[in-house]
């Protein structure tokens, strides 16, 4: 359930926004947004959402997973039904919010009430990570809950050595400065090596900055930055582009905990090898398919680039490694853990 938005075509919408074709057993309602107060209300769509599983519910067992907090009082009424198993999918942790050190806003407060209020009503939380899940359970004991990495889209893999050959190491994602983005330029700075860098990510404005600064520092030949692309463009120039996928997160409480790098799936899919920082995170998403070097540590990652640049047969076996974890991970794989998980509630 969405906002209706603009009119258009939904398939037409999926392939051109998500790279994704239409499915049969894919229903997309787009439910028309009411103003509120001055501001578009989530309600309708909440609402619709409501009576539409209950209705489900009276044809047999529903599975109802949501990641909106505000839904959670929704979720909470449907628990209370026999046939209506409810889920919600963490992507942050609000239920108590010790460990942030930034100042909280009313709406951090209004989400960590409703967690505290709703989430021990819930049939479980599936958390995206495992050290977010661990979080989950150590603060709400009697509550089951599990982790369920986000999921990879395997795709057959090209040529191995053609790719190392280039010697390009790519990052996806925003530009900001706990992601890494600084650690993986330094990285790649030094002549020696001839590695490359390909930033894809940001907004026109920041890629354009950082454009400017490597053209400054004579390193635009070899480091490149380019705003979000459409899915499908991203795909294929994960395919045809890329040597190495790298996910330098710096160790932040949330870096570390909370959250799973969707690029890191998107790496692993193309069975591109994967340097990581070292976090629970990264760990729990990515197993052993990664190469692992201490956060912020510029000549680690430079060592680990070079190392599986270097070797033809180490570079096969990181990318073997990748694909096959991404098989693991898989969409399909990850909504049948997650059914067979609830209906064991």
């Amino acid at each position: 359930m969405v906002g209706r938005g603009a009119e258009s075509d939904t398939d037409d919408d999926l392939r051109r926004y998500y790279g994704l074709a239409p499915r049969a057993e894919l229903h997309i309602h787009r439910v028309a947004r009411r103003s509120l107060l001055g501001a578009k209300s989530t309600l309708p769509i909440f609402w619709y959402a409501y009576r539409l599983i209950r209705r489900l519910a009276e044809r047999g067992e529903v599975a109802a997973i949501a990641r909106e907090p505000s839904f959670l009082p929704y979720l909470a009424l449907l628990s209370r039904h026999p046939r209506i198993r409810t889920c919600f999918e963490a992507h942050n942790f609000y239920a108590d919010l010790s460990w942030r050190t930034d100042r909280l806003r009313i709406q951090d407060r209004h989400q960590s009430w409703l967690e505290q209020l709703c989430l021990p009503r819930l049939t479980g939380v599936a958390g995206i990570v495992e050290p977010l899940a661990a979080l989950y359970a150590k603060r709400f004991p009697g509550l089951p809950c599990a982790a369920f990495p986000l999921g990879a889209d395997p795709v057959a893999p090209g040529d191995p050595d053609a790719r190392r050959l280039a010697r390009r190491a790519v990052y996806v994602g925003h530009l900001h400065t706990p992601k890494g983005v600084k650690t993986l330029i330094e990285a790649v700075s030094p002549a020696e090596g001839n590695l490359r860098a390909s930033f894809w990510g940001g907004s026109d404005e920041q890629t354009a900055k950082f454009a400017a600064r490597m053209q400054a520092k004579r390193l635009d030949d070899r480091i490149e930055f380019s705003a979000f692309r459409p899915p499908d463009q991203l795909q294929r120039a994960l395919a045809t582009e890329a040597s190495v996928g790298v996910v330098a997160l710096h160790d932040t409480f949330y870096n570390a905990h909370l959250t799973c790098p969707a690029k890191a799936l998107d790496y692993l899919s193309h069975g591109l090898p994967v340097i990581a920082s070292d976090l629970p995170s990264t760990r729990s998403l990515l197993g052993d398919a990664a190469l692992y070097v201490p956060p912020a540590d510029a000549p680690a990652l430079r060592a680990a680039l070079l190392t599986l640049l270097d070797d033809p047969a180490a570079y096969r076996h990181r990318s073997a490694l990748s694909w096959a974890r991404a098989a693991e991970l898989a969409w399909p794989n990850r909504a049948r853990r997650i059914l067979a998980w609830l209906a064991l509630r």
